[in-house]
């Protein structure tokens, strides 16, 4: 199993997406993989306790998305799992999950994380509390409406 472990991940790291598209039912203890932005900075992190691959789809187990923003903040999306669909950079699932930042907490039930896009839609049964940020409304806009 080690052998297997460390040929993905020598592969990988070569950027031997072909070769890596025929293995098939890979099974990965402690599973991580992440995005770099334009300037080479860490833009985004997937961790999860097992991962299943078949194909281009991971099947991830305990799953963390972390997304590192320009600004030094991280947000942190966890679920009990998920598909990442490596060729297109997106993460799904119908699970429940909680996105978790600074003065923020959402949770919901299903999501679509778009990697590249850095974009995330939380389906469903959505719960928001935002502590600490002032909100601004459009009040000539408001007004106009009166």
């Amino acid at each position: 199993m080690l052998c297997i472990i460390l040929a993905f991940a020598a592969l990988h790291c070569l950027g031997a997406e072909s070769a890596m598209d025929k293995v098939r039912d890979v099974t990965l203890q402690n599973f991580s993989t992440h995005g770099l932005d334009s300037k080479g900075n860490l833009s985004w992190r997937l961790t999860g306790g097992t991962a299943q691959r078949n194909g281009s789809i991971v099947m991830i187990n305990d799953f963390l998305a972390e997304f590192h923003q320009a600004d030094g903040r991280t947000y942190e999306l966890r679920s009990p799992g998920c598909r990442f669909l490596q060729s297109l950079k997106e993460v799904k699932s119908d699970a429940p999950v909680r996105l978790v930042a600074d003065g923020i907490f959402i949770e919901g039930i299903g999501y679509d994380a778009y990697l590249e896009g850095r974009m995330i839609r939380i389906r469903s049964s959505v719960r928001a509390v935002l502590k600490g940020y002032a909100l601004k409304f459009d009040t000539e806009k408001d007004k106009k409406k009166e």
